[in-house]
């Protein structure tokens, strides 16, 4: 009975061992982050979603969207952070709808990815209504079943 137990702590081990390693990604987090005109209309939206891996130094986005009202000018920052520090580069993209109609770009899916030890606490994203200088800013951390 004790080799038994000895082999079954020793697996246990080597389960856990390979859990905490390898880059399998956890559950998806959605994110959706409005910016307001200050009559309650909708100026821009950034959307998508989000799936950290194991080790935390990889944060997968998945369908990035950045949506314009008719006649404005938007843009939307995504950035992987630790603290009160920037651990990987900026992600950035606008839709210049002024004089236009409304518009939803889609930006084509990406990685945030550090080698900083204890990787991307948190994704901060940025919307920005450029014209009128409204902007959002939301934190959304790897925990999180969705953000806001």
């Amino acid at each position: 009975m004790r080799i038994f137990t000895q082999i079954g702590v020793t697996l246990l081990a080597v389960v856990a061992l390979a859990a905490t390693t390898t880059g399998v990604a956890s559950a998806s987090t959605g994110y959706a982050v409005n910016v307001f005109h200050s009559s309650g209309v909708l100026a821009a939206s950034g959307n998508g979603n989000f799936a950290w891996s194991t080790s935390r130094r990889t944060v997968s986005v998945t369908t990035p969207s950045l949506s314009a009202t008719a006649g404005e000018w938007a843009d939307v920052t995504l950035t992987g952070r630790q603290g009160n520090k920037a651990v990987t580069g900026q992600v950035w993209a606008q839709a210049d709808q002024r004089g236009k109609g409304s518009t939803v770009v889609q930006m084509k899916p990406f990685s945030l990815t550090t080698s900083t030890p204890g990787g991307i606490e948190f994704v901060r994203i940025t919307v920005r209504d450029i014209d009128h200088q409204i902007v959002r800013t939301v934190d959304c951390y790897y925990y999180e079943t969705s953000c806001p």
